[in-house]
C-alpha cells in the first residue's frame, strides 16, 4: 500500500451494490472517464485545448492518477498521483478541482436555466475558494 493520502475519493452507490460489486467493464469506463476529464483540465490550463489534443507521454504520466485504496465493502476507491513528486501531486491536486468544477458547471448548465447556473456557479466557487486540499 501506498502511504500517499489519497487525493481523490470515488465511491459508487446504488441498490444493487448491497448484493454484488460494480462489473469490471462500467468501473473502467468510469475511471478513464474520470482521468479523461483532469487531461482536458490540464490541457484547458495549458491553453491548449482543442478538439482532438491530446497529451503527450511525458503529460500523460504527470497527469496520472492510480487507485492507492479499494475499500471493497463500499465499492469505494481512493486515488493517488502516479508521479510521487511533491510538485507533481499538487499540480494534480488543482487539476482534480478543476475538472471536477467543469464537470459541474456542464452538468449544471445541462439542468438549471441559464439565470440560476450563474447563481449556483458563484456559489460552487466561494464553496472552493475556501476548501481546503489535503
Amino acid at each position: 500500500m501506498n502511504e500517499q493520502e489519497p487525493i481523490l475519493w470515488l465511491r459508487f452507490i446504488g441498490e444493487e451494490l448491497y448484493v454484488k460489486a460494480l462489473p469490471i467493464y462500467e468501473l473502467g469506463t468510469v475511471l478513464i472517464a474520470f482521468q479523461r476529464v483532469i487531461n482536458k483540465a490540464y490541457l484547458f490550463k495549458k491553453e491548449a485545448l482543442s478538439k482532438g489534443a491530446k497529451l503527450s507521454p511525458a503529460e500523460r504520466q504527470n497527469c496520472a492518477l492510480q487507485i492507492s485504496v479499494h475499500q471493497k465493502s463500499s465499492d469505494e476507491y481512493g486515488f493517488i498521483s502516479f508521479v510521487t513528486d511533491p510538485v507533481v501531486v499538487n499540480h494534480i491536486k488543482t487539476l482534480v478541482v478543476d475538472g471536477l468544477v467543469a464537470l459541474g458547471a456542464y452538468a449544471l448548465g445541462k439542468a438549471v436555466s441559464k439565470k440560476k447556473r450563474i447563481h449556483h456557479l458563484i456559489n460552487i466557487s466561494l464553496a472552493l475558494s475556501t476548501m481546503k486540499l489535503p
